[in-house]
């Protein structure tokens, strides 16, 4: 993955994060030497083992002999090869060496320093002493509070706002085929103007909100539903179309419903299915508002008011929120 996305983008981290399954030596070793990416991995630990076979507290170093003993007294023998990791540093907290300190050591290499056998290529000479701490990797803090919540109902409310845009045309589709000789495939091609706008302008905008931070994202977007609301008043059929695929679609709803699920996917990591699921009924909830409300609106003001009265609305109400 990290060469294909190299040669695609030109991109090459400096730091990689991953679960546990990439936590071998292998693996981390391949990132340290020949990548040199930074790894931000958890070790993957067999130290306890379930295989009736010895954990490593079954093991005791011998200071003397300068070996490892196993429960019943009998010496250990290494049936590997020592090798050299740099990746070995990153489990501190399990591992330990003890090195030499005597003077004859200083200026050497740690290969040497670890390994004496491959310095002096005398394969009986012992492996170095080894010290294990059983002390466990401190849990890692989630990151979810009271606060977290806060940020997803007020996520909630705004995808609430911001979709009910799309639905006064919707609901004011007769009122708008009318002024065209009934063509109502007119108004029914703006609607899906605005929604193709959103799902091009989720993947257009998310860079722009990377960039900027969401906050200005939702208020741009929401400036932008307006503008288009505004914009489509002025009739059927070419202001309708523009103001619905570029303003309220691509620059609208784009900037605000896939940045939005990025946004509030950092704010969780223990409940993130049921946080990003809460705020994706966002459209729903307005498909079950606002259409009553556009109703009655329509009938006392018409599709113009109405769409220029939800704009303001609109405004006036994301913008604070964001």
């Amino acid at each position: 993955m990290i060469e294909r996305t190299g040669r695609r983008l030109s991109l090459k981290p400096k730091r990689l994060a991953a679960d546990t399954a990439y936590g071998i030596g292998r693996l981390l070793g391949c990132l340290v030497k020949e990548k040199h990416i930074m790894p931000h991995i958890r070790m993957w630990d067999k130290s306890e083992r379930t295989d009736a076979t010895f954990s490593r507290w079954h093991f005791t170093f011998d200071s003397v002999t300068t070996r490892s003993l196993r429960p019943i007294g009998a010496k250990a023998r290494s049936l590997a090869r020592c090798r050299f990791h740099p990746v070995l540093a990153l489990s501190s907290s399990l591992l330990r060496f003890k090195l030499p300190s005597s003077a004859s050591t200083r200026g050497a290499s740690p290969t040497s320093l670890c390994y004496p056998c491959l310095a002096t290529g005398d394969r009986a000479t012992s492996p170095p002493e080894i010290e294990f701490m059983h002390a466990p990797l401190p849990p890692v803090p989630s990151v979810e509070t009271r606060q977290s919540w806060i940020v997803a109902l007020v996520a909630l409310a705004i995808m609430g706002v911001v979709f009910g845009a799309a639905w006064i045309t919707s609901v004011a589709l007769t009122e708008i085929a009318a002024e065209v000789g009934g063509l109502r495939s007119i108004p029914a091609f703006a609607i899906s103007l605005a929604w193709l706008g959103s799902g091009v302008g989720g993947v257009i905008m998310a860079r722009v909100s990377h960039r900027f931070g969401m906050r200005a994202s939702v208020v741009f977007g929401a400036v932008m539903i307006g503008t288009g609301l505004a914009i489509s008043t002025l009739g059927p059929a070419a202001p309708l179309w523009v103001g619905h695929a570029l303003c309220i679609g691509l620059l609208g709803m784009g900037a605000i419903n896939a940045p939005m699920y990025v946004y509030i996917s950092h704010w969780f990591d223990r409940r993130r299915g049921s946080a990003l699921a809460l705020i994706s009924s966002g459209s729903y909830l307005a498909g079950a508002l606002w259409p009553p409300l556009f109703e009655r609106s329509l009938t006392a003001f018409g599709w113009r008011t109405t769409m220029l009265l939800y704009g303001a609305f609109l405004i006036a109400v994301v913008v604070p929120l964001a």
